[in-house]
C-alpha cells in the first residue's frame, strides 16, 4: 500500500482476520487497495457486532441471585 493513510489504518486495524488472508503467498498480487478495502471490511466488522452486542446487552434483564422470579 502506497498511501500514508492506508498504510497507518491497515496497522491499525490489524487482527488475525485482516493479517491471515493478505500474507498468504497468492495475495502478493492483491493491490493494496484491494488489501485496504479488506482491512476496512473486517475492521467495521468487528466494531459493528461489538456495538451490536453491547446494545442488545443492555436490553437483557439480570435476575438478581436469590429470588424466584423478577416483577
Amino acid at each position: 500500500m502506497g498511501h500514508r493513510t492506508g498504510r497507518t489504518h491497515s496497522a491499525f486495524a490489524l487482527t488475525a482476520g485482516a493479517y491471515a488472508p493478505t500474507a498468504a503467498q497468492h495475495s502478493r498480487s492483491w493491490p493494496g487497495r484491494g488489501i485496504l478495502w479488506l482491512h476496512l471490511f473486517t475492521h467495521l466488522y468487528r466494531t459493528g457486532s461489538t456495538t451490536a452486542g453491547a446494545l442488545l446487552g443492555s436490553l437483557v434483564r439480570v435476575i438478581p441471585a436469590g429470588t424466584a422470579s423478577a416483577h
